[in-house]
């Protein structure tokens, strides 16, 4: 009778801890992630929860698809909250403070989109040295080094298939029958 005594004794009160234990971690912290201009929700943007003391990752959560977070089972101390998202501006709120049975709504949280500068940007392109259309091929000479100080037979003298004498005559694969513009 003694033992069923004492063995009943023990299980009420190891009850009763284990409900005083899970009292204390029904701490929440709820809120919402909106863009400050166009007011529209942030979806999975990063809320977390850093203890004070020696700025540790406590808890954290993301948004869902309507800018709602909700941190659970949070453990009664002080914290500080970091909420991020790519492309806008983190902020930190500080001096949160848990206890027991501490429901802690943050409301609407409003983000501000960064803005990067970048310098000059100076696009630049060089032409084809050759291009090719339905009757002719046509060469651009302008980029050669030898347009610059010679003649055009000088040029002539660089260009595939087509040769040159002595005299200046000029023949494209043996033939003097064209024109050259």
């Amino acid at each position: 009778m003694r033992n069923i005594l004492f063995i009943l004794t023990f299980l009420i009160s190891f009850t009763f801890i284990n409900a005083q234990g899970q009292r204390t971690l029904e701490n929440s912290i709820t809120g919402k992630v909106l863009d400050k201009n166009a007011k529209v929700p942030l979806e999975y943007s990063n809320i977390v929860l850093f203890q004070v003391s020696d700025s540790t990752q406590a808890n954290g959560t993301i948004t869902n698809s309507e800018g709602i977070f909700r941190i659970e089972k949070i453990r009664p101390g002080n914290y500080y909250i970091r909420i991020s998202f790519i492309g806008y501006e983190s902020i930190f709120i500080n001096d949160v403070k848990i206890g027991p049975r501490t429901n802690l709504e943050l409301g609407e949280i409003l983000l501000t989109a960064e803005t990067f500068g970048t310098d000059d940007v100076i696009v630049s392109g060089e032409r084809a040295p050759i291009s090719y259309e339905i009757d002719k091929k046509v060469i651009n000479v302008s980029e050669q080094i030898t347009s610059l100080s010679g003649t055009a037979v000088d040029v002539l003298e660089n260009v595939p298939s087509v040769t040159t004498d002595i005299e200046g005559n000029v023949s494209l694969r043996g033939s003097s029958n064209f024109t050259v513009l």
